[in-house]
């Protein structure tokens, strides 16, 4: 499993360089997926999610597709996904993106599309892959609006915890 797990992406020649190593062939030669759904329920200036597509496309990839798996069915999103070599989930409410990991049926997926497939977490998209997503079962790791969800569980894709933007 290749896991690039980011506070804000790629933002240095160091973390292109990781990504580079684990895709294992050059950008151009390379398609994405970007999954924008942790930010649908940010309000206000969204210029971090904007830097982030203009990091990634700054590295020349052959293709971005941008996936929302909270407002397609699987029958849509799925090939999508299918058919990227990177999937890289983006920052925002952690617990709307485990909501819709779940509900959409990804959740399930991701094991299997990780064996030839390199996953990215920017933010939120890191956070989901711990145990939990919380680093402590008493307080959150950051003030969201828990929409409703009480399931904390993460994907338990790793044996850490990731905090981004942490100092």
């Amino acid at each position: 499993m290749n896991l690039l797990l980011t506070s804000d992406g790629i933002t240095n020649p160091l973390l292109a360089q990781a990504l580079l190593d684990l895709v294992g062939w050059p950008f151009a030669q390379t398609s994405l997926a970007f999954i924008p759904t942790a930010a649908n329920v940010e309000v206000g200036d969204k210029t971090w999610l904007i830097n982030d597509f203009q990091n990634l496309k700054n590295l020349g990839f052959s293709s971005i597709d941008i996936v929302d798996i909270s407002s397609l069915p699987p029958g849509l999103w799925q090939p999508r996904l299918e058919n990227a070599d990177i999937l890289v989930f983006g920052g925002g409410n952690t617990f709307h993106l485990i909501y819709w990991l779940r509900q959409s049926g990804l959740a399930k997926l991701l094991p299997k599309y990780l064996k030839t497939k390199v996953y990215m977490g920017i933010s939120a998209g890191s956070m989901v892959v711990s145990k939990s997503i919380f680093l402590t079962s008493d307080k959150p790791v950051y003030d969201q609006d828990r929409l409703g969800v009480v399931d904390d569980s993460g994907l338990n894709l790793v044996d850490f915890y990731v905090r981004p933007h942490f100092d």
